[in-house]
């Protein structure tokens, strides 16, 4: 007899885990409400191309014909039109006739990703409370949401059928999927993965029920439809063809193998309604599918090259793009997440293997089989249409076998050790994934779309740069920091930039922002939209104040010991490209650009040089100089090349000039040459001590000058003061006059 005990406890273990699958349920729902919220309208892949499908079913109570739609960018017409049609279903009471299509941000791609990671222009239409096309996109989002929420309980539903007595298998893979990052994102957004996803889970519990038995026609009727949902949700749809085959093949050999022929003759009956499904839904769901086989039959000629490496690194891609990405797949995670993951995914497959060794439950190893060939049709898939188009060399496609994988990863989470041990890895893994879920918005996905804080008026009272020049009086620039003031080539800077909005605008200004040459040359260079893309001019309110940072790498080939400056201006992105004209803060007209700022772009390794005459002489307290180069002879009518070295023991109080003299031998001046060393391009009031510094300088002898024998004298002067820098000698000796006299030269053939 059966102890009562026994059954009572039975009956309390069945309650709990039934409550804590709900919890677990629940918490994915409000998990992925969450994620819906906090990821702006249109930040994940192809969302506005998803939406404008459904808001045409929702508008004109029919699918798009022919070329309709095409003329949207990105639009997804070319996908079955299930997930839209529910969608569209549950939108149809909203007025979203204000829909129009997102601007786009144009800069997001920028490999340092300062042009922002939103691949649209948002507005405060986009805040809530929602109206509009607003409020219908939510609805739509949720109705992923939902169907998310219904994937996770299939899953549980999976894990539960085929380990019936180890609630942990079940429990545990409903949590891997319920709180697996990249599933949790893209149920939070508009995409038929979800449906897809949602049918796929569907497809594998009637596979599993056929492969555990006992078989029935329900079994069999639910395995058809799954599979003509499946292809009525997204093309990878038929990548499940060879699961739905499995379960019935199985479940036929068990029949034809027992007593049960009728049950065979339902198993045949259920091969020719997947062949009927599967020809229904091709008409039905997608009239391109024909055309898409034509061209996916042939591969390209590039498959034969691909080597083992290249696979592989399609597999990591695919994997870090699986586990966590987000937005348009440009948000990633720090590195200890896909290290974290793969260390605990990495033990869950070793016990998985362990679980296939054993001799035990030949059943659930048929079943798991059939997941296993789920997860391989559909990553074979996705890698095939790679080698069209790399596009395609993405995680988010496996997304639609979650109930697979995560059920997959349970049960070799549990065969790990004895089953107490295994529940609670189980559990551990179960809490660290929600905890790790809760983080990633927080961490990784509302930063990156957050706007500028607001700023008082004074915190910018007492800026370290301050300029208050503006833009044809609509904005004004506060002030600025560069930090450091001193980089090198190859360095990455933090530009930060102090602005007011002086009045309201209905344009998106485009701002740029470069770090420039004496000469010119771009050394750094950046086009965006302010706030990194999450604050465009257009949502600017008058009297606003708010900081803006940005960092900029600075080209490697950068000249070094040269000055930098930073230079600022505002375009609209159209053909001529229309700038706002720049005043400073008295109303002088500026040109079209702010140029602020002088910085100091240092040597990585300091040069070396070996002057033709080396010399001592003490300028001031911050330059010697200790050599110089003159030619013995000149040509009449060859100018005078003269290269000083100086080095620099420190920055001097403000940049000084270098004058260089030709005397006669009578000592009067007959030439001279008065500029900054290097021509301008590196003040000695940025020198650094210890640095030298090769300064050439030419000068124009005069056409009349007549032959002999000519002297050259140099030295330093502030042009504030016309003060000249005090010389003195090796021994300390103050020179004549504050200058230095140098060789002399020859001038052959002269007037």
């Amino acid at each position: 007899m059966v102890n009562k005990r026994q059954v009572w406890n039975l009956l309390t273990r069945a309650v709990r885990t039934q409550h804590l699958a709900a919890v677990v349920i629940g918490l994915h729902l409000l998990l992925s409400i969450f994620y819906s919220i906090s990821v702006p309208l249109w930040e994940a892949y192809d969302e506005w191309g998803h939406y404008v499908y459904v808001h045409f079913i929702a508008t004109h109570r029919r699918l798009p014909q022919g070329k309709e739609l095409q003329h949207f960018e990105n639009t997804e017409v070319k996908q079955p039109p299930l997930y839209y049609i529910l969608c569209a279903a549950a939108t149809s009471w909203i007025d979203a006739s204000d829909w129009q299509m997102p601007v786009q941000n144009r800069y997001s791609s920028l490999p340092t990703a300062m042009g922002g990671y939103n691949r649209a222009l948002h507005g405060y239409e986009e805040d809530f409370p929602w109206r509009g096309s607003a409020l219908a996109a939510h609805v739509a989002r949720f109705v992923s949401v939902l169907l998310g929420t219904v994937t996770v309980w299939l899953t549980y539903l999976i894990g539960r059928y085929i380990f019936p007595c180890r609630s942990e298998i079940g429990l545990g893979a409903a949590a891997i999927s319920a709180f697996w990052p990249k599933f949790v994102f893209m149920n939070s957004v508009i995409n038929n993965d979800n449906l897809m996803a949602t049918s796929a889970a569907l497809l594998m519990f009637f596979m599993v029920r056929n492969v555990i038995g006992p078989s029935r026609w329900q079994n069999y009727a639910g395995l058809v439809a799954s599979q003509g949902l499946a292809i009525a949700s997204k093309i990878v749809g038929l990548a499940f063809l060879p699961v739905t085959l499995f379960g019935l093949a199985y479940a036929l050999g068990q029949d034809m193998r027992g007593k049960h022929r009728s049950r065979a003759f339902l198993a045949l009956c259920a091969f020719v309604g997947v062949v009927v499904s599967v020809g229904l839904t091709f008409l039905w769901a997608h009239p391109h599918y024909v055309r898409n086989f034509r061209y996916f039959l042939n591969p390209p000629e590039t498959f034969a090259r691909v080597a083992v490496a290249d696979w592989l690194g399609v597999l990591g891609l695919m994997w870090g793009t699986l586990w966590a990405s987000f937005g348009w797949q440009n948000i990633s995670i720090a590195d200890w997440g896909y290290r974290a993951a793969e260390a605990t995914w990495t033990l869950a497959l070793l016990g998985l293997i362990w679980f296939f060794l054993r001799g035990r439950e030949p059943k659930a190893k048929w079943a798991l089989a059939g997941l296993i060939l789920a997860i391989a049709a559909v990553a074979g898939l996705t890698m095939y249409r790679g080698l069209f188009n790399a596009y395609y060399f993405t995680g988010r496609y496996l997304v639609s076998t979650i109930s697979a994988i995560a059920v997959l990863l349970a049960v070799g989470l549990g065969s790990l050790g004895p089953r107490r041990c295994s529940q609670v890895i189980i559990g551990v893994v179960s809490v660290a994934m929600f905890l790790f879920a809760v983080y990633v918005p927080f961490a990784y996905i509302m930063p990156v779309y957050a706007r500028p804080q607001k700023l008082p008026p004074t915190a910018v009272e007492n800026l370290t740069n301050p300029l208050h020049a503006n833009f044809d009086g609509k904005i004004e620039l506060v002030g600025y920091e560069v930090e450091p003031a001193t980089f090198y080539p190859g360095q990455t800077i933090k530009v930060s930039l102090y602005w007011r909005c002086l009045e309201e605008m209905t344009e998106n200004y485009t701002l740029a922002i470069k770090i420039i040459g004496p000469d010119g040359q771009e050394y750094s260079s950046l086009n965006v939209h302010p706030g990194r893309g999450n604050y465009p001019t257009s949502m600017w309110r008058r009297g606003d104040i708010f900081k803006d940072e940005y960092w900029m790498p600075i080209v490697g080939d950068a000249t070094p010991l040269t000055m930098a400056r930073l230079k600022v201006a505002f375009f609209l992105d159209q053909a001529d490209l229309p700038h706002l004209r720049a005043y400073d803060q008295t109303g002088q007209k500026l040109g079209f650009a702010v140029f602020a700022g002088r910085f100091k772009i240092a040597a990585i390794h300091k040069p070396k040089y070996e002057p033709q005459q080396v010399v001592n002489y003490r300028l001031g307290e911050a330059v010697s100089l200790i050599g110089y180069d003159l030619p013995a002879r000149l040509e009449a009518g060859a100018p005078l090349t003269l290269t000083l070295y100086w080095q620099a023991h420190g920055a001097t109080e403000r940049p000084y000039t270098v004058f260089v003299h030709v005397t006669d031998a009578r000592g009067e001046l007959r030439a001279q040459a008065d500029r900054q060393p290097l021509g301008g391009s590196y003040p000695t009031d940025l020198w650094g001590a210890d640095e030298v510094i090769s300064d050439t300088h030419t000068i124009a002898l005069p056409a009349e000058l007549p032959a002999g024998r000519y002297g050259v004298v140099v030295g330093l002067y502030s042009v504030e003061t016309g003060q000249r820098l005090p010389v003195s000698d090796s021994e300390g000796r103050p020179m004549s006059f504050d200058q230095i006299e140098l060789g002399w030269f020859e001038l052959a053939g002269g007037a």
